[in-house]
């Protein structure tokens, strides 16, 4: 498996310590591929993240990740 570029840093980001966007894309990639191997759906990984649907979406296809693509309701909305 690979590793990553700043592993304090990517720690932080799996503590949800810190915003994923402060990755590396590498790093970002990793997390988002660790977090979808634990069961996690693109929405979960979106607040775990601080990252939005879409780009959880859009990293989760460079990972080659099967992806099943839903309708994510705003925070908030009823």
């Amino acid at each position: 498996m690979p590793r990553p570029e700043n592993p304090l840093q990517y720690r932080l980001a799996l503590r949800q310590q810190m915003p994923a966007e402060a990755l590396t894309q590498h790093d970002r990639g990793l997390l988002v591929r660790h977090l979808h191997g634990q069961g996690l759906s693109l929405a979960q990984i979106a607040d775990c993240t601080r990252e939005t649907p879409l780009v959880v979406l859009r990293i989760a296809r460079q990972e080659n990740l099967p992806v099943r693509v839903q309708t994510v309701r705003a925070r908030g909305a009823v």
